[in-house]
């Protein structure tokens, strides 16, 4: 093989592994998991957590938490808000998807009485 057959054989196999990494990539779990995890970190650099918690352990009861957090969240900007939005929804979707995984698992039997 010669020096040319050579770079176009690591050209080819450039582009297939870039192909097989942009299609792992790129499936819809993964999607989800990255939106997730992107709008996790927005609030994290938007979002003060350390005052949050600092004012949340002066509550009296776990009760006051649920009116604590909803009026916290009222109180935030627009973008910080669809933000946390954008996160719960990534987050249910990414559960969902999880949990009907475990859940839908065809045993054997269930699949080869579908071919009978």
């Amino acid at each position: 093989m010669n020096n040319r057959d050579q770079q176009l054989t690591r050209d080819v196999m450039r582009r297939v592994r870039f192909i097989h990494t942009m299609r792992c990539l790129l499936t819809p779990g993964m999607i989800k998991g990255l939106v997730f995890l992107a709008s996790c970190v927005s609030v994290l650099f938007l979002v003060s957590i350390v005052h949050v918690m600092e004012n949340m352990s002066h509550l009296p009861n776990v009760m006051a938490y649920a009116p604590y957090i909803f009026g916290a969240y009222l109180q935030t900007s627009f973008t910080v808000q669809s933000i946390i939005v954008l996160a719960l929804a990534a987050g249910a979707w990414l559960v969902r998807d999880i949990f009907a995984l475990l859940i839908y698992r065809p045993r054997s039997d269930q699949i080869e009485a579908s071919f009978i």
